[in-house]
Parts: structure tokens; sequence; C-alpha cells
């Protein structure tokens, strides 16, 4: 397989774990992440969390992939403001 290839399939993956997020199903969501010290996230209602244990997944639009350990993993993702994305966040939350 291309690393083109490998990329969006890493990406493809991420994006479905998110979508069983979305319908409260969120341990997919873990299995595609990197979990080391580099990984960081940024989300709209603000803050920025940097390593693994920080990292709360929420919601992506930007994401930096990297090769670890033979797999394409997430160390970073940006994502922007919507009304939808706001309200899945306070729905997860009160979940807990």
């Amino acid at each position: 397989m291309s690393t083109k290839n490998e990329v969006q399939a890493a990406s493809q993956r991420f994006y479905a774990a998110l979508g069983s997020m979305a319908r409260g199903d969120a341990p997919p969501v873990k299995d595609v992440w990197s979990h080391g010290a580099g990984v960081s996230t940024m989300h709209p209602p603000g803050g920025r969390e940097i390593g693994w244990g920080q990292v709360a997944i929420e919601q992506r639009v930007t994401d930096v992939i990297r090769r670890k350990g033979g797999d394409w993993k997430p160390v970073h993702h940006h994502a922007n403001v919507s009304s939808k994305r706001i309200e899945i966040l306070a729905r997860l939350r009160a979940k807990g």
C-alpha cells in the first residue's frame, strides 16, 4: 500500500471512530489515536490538551497523522466551531 493510501486509510478509521463516538460509542476513538506524550488537540470552546492523558476527543477538522510503530495515527487535531458540534459535545459531557 502506498503512503498516500495508508494515510487516507488512517484518516478514514479516525472519522469512522468519531462517528461511533457521536452515536455514544467512544472506545473506538481511543484505538485509532497515538497514545504518546506528543499528541495534542484543540477544541472550539477553547483549551488545548497535550499528551495522551490530557487529550479529550470530541470533534475534528484538521489532523496531523504520523507513522507510529508501523501504523499511521493522529498526533494533533484542530476543530472549528459549529452549533451541531457544541450540541454533541454537551451531550457527551453530560453522559460523563
